[in-house]
């Protein structure tokens, strides 16, 4: 199995903008990419990067979710 991409800390820190922009601008329009860029001018590169890995990040976030089995 490969190993699954370790979000960088420029990712974690895109999603944390994105969500609390969201707490001043409804939806996804200029105003609320005007207001992420303001934060994260580089937010597209990580968007991408985000895209990208989205099938395996989702993945981790099922695994995670699945109770531990004790040996």
């Amino acid at each position: 199995m490969a190993p699954r991409p370790r979000p960088a800390a420029e990712a974690l820190e895109t999603v944390v903008v994105h969500e609390l922009a969201h707490l001043r601008v409804f939806g996804h329009g200029p105003a609320f990419w005007s207001l992420v860029a303001s934060r994260r001018p580089d937010h597209a590169v990580w968007r991408r990067w985000l895209r990208d890995h989205a099938l395996e990040l989702h993945l981790a976030l099922d695994e995670s979710a699945r109770p531990s089995r004790a040996h």
